[in-house]
């Protein structure tokens, strides 16, 4: 009999023991965004400044990404835990076998958009005719520009089309030459 409460309280101990050790372990998460950092973004982070996942175990890394469609290539490849994409993106990547599903939605409506200067009398779809469309490859709406040509009845021949990242999309918005006076 003292045999066995000898062992019980020795597991009791060593059980006591490792709960702290068990507590101050985290689950080393990393979450690949879908775009350079911006106010969509900022549950994550305050979140990670509030605590709230050390709370829960986690040691959250937030890395910034480069378009929803890169970043869901990138959990279905295993290199970030989760991925924070346009849905979609994933269903489109997952249609065609990558192994990635949606556990939650942030945003119930998509805030993508088409969006022009109103100088350029931009209304309509088709007022893009004979116009400069500027894209990023990769990003959730280049997974979507598609289905907008068909459902618009545009063709890629009725615009043109010049590709670049962010910042290359931003150079050519905001330093566009001035308007001819």
């Amino acid at each position: 009999m003292f045999k066995r409460f000898a062992i019980f309280f020795v597991a009791a101990i060593a059980c006591a023991l490792a709960a702290p050790v068990a507590a101050q372990t985290k689950d080393k998460v990393v979450l690949l965004l879908n775009w350079y950092t911006y106010s969509e973004h900022a549950p994550f982070y305050l979140g990670k400044e509030r605590g709230y996942f050390d709370q829960e175990g986690i040691d959250l890394d937030i890395q910034e990404g480069r378009g929803s469609g890169v970043t869901v290539q990138a959990v279905a490849a295993g290199t970030p835990t989760f991925g924070y994409a346009d849905v979609p993106t994933m269903i489109k990547a997952a249609s065609k076998g990558a192994p990635v599903i949606a556990v939650g939605v942030a945003l119930q409506t998509s805030p993508m958009s088409v969006m022009g200067f109103a100088d350029k009398n931009i209304r309509k779809p088709e007022d893009i005719k004979g116009k400069t469309v500027a894209v990023t490859r990769g990003d959730s709406m280049s997974q979507i520009w598609p289905l907008f040509l068909k459902k618009t009845n545009l063709k890629e021949g009725d615009f043109k089309t010049v590709s670049g990242d962010a910042q290359t999309k931003l150079n050519a918005v905001i330093k566009r030459p001035p308007p001819f006076q």
